[in-house]
């Protein structure tokens, strides 16, 4: 089976399509909003900066060696070029993020003879094929990026792709890295065939062969972290989310995962529990872009717990059940989860005692709530007082932000649509309730947050083909139909740090000597 490279965004649909139910409220839109303005030109499936220049190279050299216009043509040319990549990156570093590189693997662990016959496996004529996609990583993930990025441009007479100024820039600086290789690739190109000696010759190509001292690496540095760009253009917003991660490698003296880098935003602290450095100026308001973020995807999980927490009440209901009664059903049981309860909403949130590091090992705060919604597996039942810990953490994050509504609101500003459901207007929401019994609280947040908003956004999925109801509602009474389980979205930062440590701003021990010059030169 060809390997498939998931899109970063909705697919579009031409029959109705029942669907698992992805983001069933809705509230991830934000999320996703967010994170798409701070890091544009990086997406979660290009995995390797390389691939840019690879790409703007594949371009240039089909519009210097074939004159068709005709995408069958172009995507032959692109799909070889692609596998024998696969190829190269198997064969010198079993690279990671590497489009098709478990048939590259495959295939080479199995070869009988000396030859890799690949155009059967690119050619789109056998079962076998390096990737489903017709027009491969290009297509389903690099093409989009590399436009933002202006690597590519639109041609006037056709509509194959064509590198720009920068493109071709980069695209030099690639076949000035790989030299006389580049003779030998293209020949396997055209041949749709490579012998294991001229794999050994194309280790010049590999994903991790960016050398330090080169010219191509300083334009992937130029190109991402822009640094003559103006303060408020997408380019700076890529920048300073990219420096924010070298910021946390820094504080951590190592690299960081994506988690690290969300949590220490959000949180202000280290590992260790040690005070961050503040930050200044831009640098400083986009780690606290990326608090509001990380905010915003707490506020989500808390209610998608209590989503599935409702749904797998509804299960014991298999034909049906009033609004009224599940409603009644689902309070009680959480108010019995919280053991002694408060009698308000305003009495919980006084109660609470939270933590100034959000990020660590106590139990009342953020993490930890939040690390007990989302380490249930989806096969187990979630019981009542995990599934008041949400409700904790819905009061932990009313506390914690109150005092910061204001500055959460320009974040959100233009990002957040009007009918969105945001961290900021769950928060409204609750705060209006204060003084409200605790079980009427948490009986009109299901409600009117949870149940209503899942059937306005399946609803609104229903117009494009995808059926994503959980439940339904017939004559009065509520079914179960399928459950769905709380998640954090993937915010792009795996491929950023990808990115900096190809071209060697992080390394094994964090940040690199190059990596501190960019810190320190701003």
């Amino acid at each position: 089976m060809a390997e498939e490279i998931p899109p970063e965004g909705d697919p579009e649909w031409s029959e109705l399509q029942e669907r698992q139910g992805l983001d069933p409220l809705g509230m991830q839109n934000t999320s996703i909003a967010l994170y798409q303005a701070m890091l544009p030109g990086i997406s979660n499936v290009t995995l390797r900066v390389r691939y840019y220049a690879f790409h703007s190279w594949i371009s240039r050299e089909y519009a210097r060696l074939h004159h068709s216009p005709e995408a069958d043509h172009w995507c032959v040319f692109l799909r070889r070029c692609e596998a024998l990549y696969a190829l190269v990156a198997q064969q010198h570093a079993q690279a990671a993020g590497v489009g098709g590189s478990r048939w590259a693997g495959n295939t080479l662990k199995g070869l009988k003879g000396n030859r890799v016959r690949f155009s059967v496996n690119t050619d789109r004529q056998a079962p076998d094929q390096y990737l489903a996609q017709k027009f491969g990583t290009f297509g389903a993930a690099y093409s989009s990026q590399m436009a933002v990025l202006g690597l590519l441009q639109e041609a006037q007479k056709h509509d194959l792709p064509v590198t720009s100024v920068r493109g071709t820039k980069l695209a030099s600086d690639f076949a000035a890295s790989v030299g006389s290789a580049a003779d030998v690739f293209l020949e396997g190109v055209r041949r749709g065939s490579v012998t294991l000696e001229e794999l050994q010759q194309l280790g010049a190509f590999a994903p991790s062969g960016i050398e330090l001292d080169s010219d191509e690496r300083e334009t992937y540095e130029e190109l991402l972290l822009a640094p003559q760009a103006g303060p408020d253009t997408l380019a700076a917003k890529r920048r300073h989310s990219l420096r924010l991660v070298l910021h946390t490698a820094d504080a951590l003296g190592r690299t960081p995962d994506a988690l690290e880098v969300r949590w220490m935003a959000y949180s202000g602290f280290d590992d260790e529990g040690n005070p961050l450095v503040p930050l200044r100026g831009a640098d400083a308001a986009c780690r606290y872009q990326w608090r509001v973020y990380h905010a915003n995807d707490l506020m989500h999980v808390c209610h998608e717990a209590l989503l599935r927490f409702t749904l797998e009440a509804l299960e014991r209901h298999p034909n049906g059940v009033r609004i009224g009664a599940l409603l009644e059903e689902v309070a009680g049981r959480l108010i019995d989860g919280a053991g002694d309860a408060p009698a308000s909403w305003g009495e919980l949130e006084d109660s609470l005692v939270v933590p100034e590091n959000a990020w660590g090992e106590d139990e009342n705060n953020e993490w930890y709530l939040a690390d007990d919604l989302l380490s249930f597996r989806i096969e187990d039942a979630l019981s009542a007082e995990t599934a008041f810990a949400a409700i904790r953490l819905l009061a932990t994050l009313a506390r914690r932000f109150e005092p910061e509504l204001g500055a959460v609101q320009q974040v959100l500003h233009g990002i957040a649509h009007d009918t969105s459901q945001t961290v900021l207007t769950e928060l409204r929401f609750l705060a209006r309730r204060r003084d409200a019994p605790l079980k009427a609280t948490i009986t009109a947040l299901i409600k009117q947050r949870i149940l209503d908003r899942h059937q306005l956004v399946a609803f609104q999925k229903l117009r494009g083909g995808d059926y994503t109801f959980l439940f339904e509602v017939e004559d009065g009474l509520v079914r179960p139909r399928k459950k769905a389980g709380p998640v954090f979205t993937n915010p792009r930062l795996r491929s950023a740090i990808s990115f900096l440590t190809d071209i060697h701003l992080l390394g094994t021990d964090g940040l690199t000597a190059r990596g501190r010059q960019v810190l320190e030169a701003a």
